[in-house]
């Protein structure tokens, strides 16, 4: 899904530039970040990480089944007649102004601490450069939408595949992820729980590491480092423990969408 980097490089490698390759034919230069992103110095751990586990696709999958199973059965009157949730639910652009700035920025704020206090606003940055800059470009590339809830679990997805496997997501992957996404999400009750503010923040967190994991696999293709390798693919199966609740190697992905094995 991605060609060039933030890159995860050892301590004092600089990068002349931030740049995200959303597709092979498609590139969007960003301004210079002062220090490659490195997964080294990251609390995987840390706050941030509740984004991934209130979106657990093994949760939702779990209620997505048991509501099917109560409208088959005719059990649940009010899963019955329940209205259909609107893909609108999905959306955060609330949280961005016509310039395309976030209002609120607590999403960036939980990734950036993740990193030495010192590191903070540097970090924050970083993560507001690569947001921002996938949401000019990914409805056009891949035809799903910017600040949306299933878009940014597919990225996540996307980013810990990436991650974990050492190799680019495909390209042809990534709408049918979004949509099996897209319906997981559009089922789960707690869409309806979850405060606008919130949705902004999971979205930041998982548009933001999404994208720091695949342009750092992408840079580590280029120069492998085998220490950075490790860092690498430890993030990405931590990521997929915490979004599946399973072992990463039972987590298959398909140009179908995904199952976990």
């Amino acid at each position: 899904m991605i060609n060039r980097p933030i890159g995860c490089f050892p301590a004092g490698v600089q990068l002349r530039g931030l740049c995200l390759g959303l597709g092979a034919a498609a590139a969007l230069a960003l301004p210079p970040a002062a220090q490659a992103i490195d997964w080294g110095y990251a609390n995987w751990g840390s706050s941030s990480v509740d984004s991934l586990s209130y979106w657990s696709y093994s949760d939702m999958s779990r209620r997505s089944a048991q509501r099917q199973r109560a409208l088959a059965s005719g059990q649940s009157k009010s899963t019955r007649s329940a209205p259909k949730t609107q893909s609108s639910a999905l959306s955060t652009a609330s949280n961005v102004s016509a310039s395309g700035q976030f209002r609120d920025e607590r999403g960036l704020d939980g990734l950036a601490a993740m990193y030495p206090r010192d590191q903070f606003f540097e970090r924050k940055t970083q993560f507001r450069q690569i947001v921002q800059g996938f949401n000019q470009n990914v409805q056009k590339l891949y035809g799903v939408p910017a600040n949306n809830l299933a878009t940014g679990l597919t990225v996540v997805l996307a980013g810990a595949y990436a991650a974990y496997h050492n190799q680019p997501f495909p390209d042809a992957w990534v709408k049918p992820l979004y949509q099996q996404m897209e319906g997981l999400l559009l089922q789960d009750s707690r869409l309806h729980q979850r405060s606008t503010v919130g949705k902004a923040a999971d979205y930041q967190v998982m548009v933001g590491a999404g994208m720091a994991m695949m342009l750092t696999q992408a840079e580590l293709q280029k120069a492998p480092d085998a220490k950075a390798l490790q860092q690498l693919r430890d993030t990405g199966a931590d990521a997929l423990r915490t979004l599946f609740k399973a072992d990463p190697q039972q987590v298959e992905f398909t140009r179908s969408g995904l199952q976990v094995r």
